[in-house]
């Protein structure tokens, strides 16, 4: 599970509103998994929605609206196929602290999984200073 970055990497005052994924997968079938998990941090609830043939899910990017999804199980040859798009709010001044992708392991993560994540912000900020987003390319 995981937040996804708030602040555009170039536009640094875009403010990530949505998220707008539409699912492609022609022949989709409950078994294959898969589907869509989001959790919302304030209340612990979650849920996991099916991602079907032509299925649009509009996301709110909020700090705590989580999402993700467990291992698939397609048969060869079959992938879980979608677009995903952003919407943006231009913004005068900062609302959060601006934050790459925030993961959240679950329980059975490893030892080494677990401290990965909790400094996984800090790795990706380091190595933009070095490298450049790879998220944006600079025009």
């Amino acid at each position: 599970m995981h937040l996804d970055f708030n602040y555009h990497p170039i536009n640094k005052n875009w403010y990530r509103e949505l998220n707008l994924l539409l699912y492609l997968n022609k022949d989709w079938k409950p078994e294959y998994k898969g589907g869509l998990i989001i959790k919302d941090l304030r209340t612990n609830e979650q849920t996991e929605l099916d991602v079907p043939f032509n299925r649009l899910i509009i996301q709110q990017c909020a700090p705590y609206s989580l999402h993700g999804y467990n291992m698939t199980n397609f048969p060869d040859g079959k992938f879980r196929t979608s677009v995903a798009t952003y919407a943006y709010q231009v913004h005068e001044h900062l609302i959060e602290t601006p934050r790459t992708t925030d993961w959240f392991p679950g329980k059975e993560a490893s030892f080494f999984k677990k401290q990965f994540a909790k400094n996984y912000n800090f790795l990706v900020q380091t190595k933009n200073k070095f490298f450049g987003s790879g998220t944006a390319k600079n025009q």
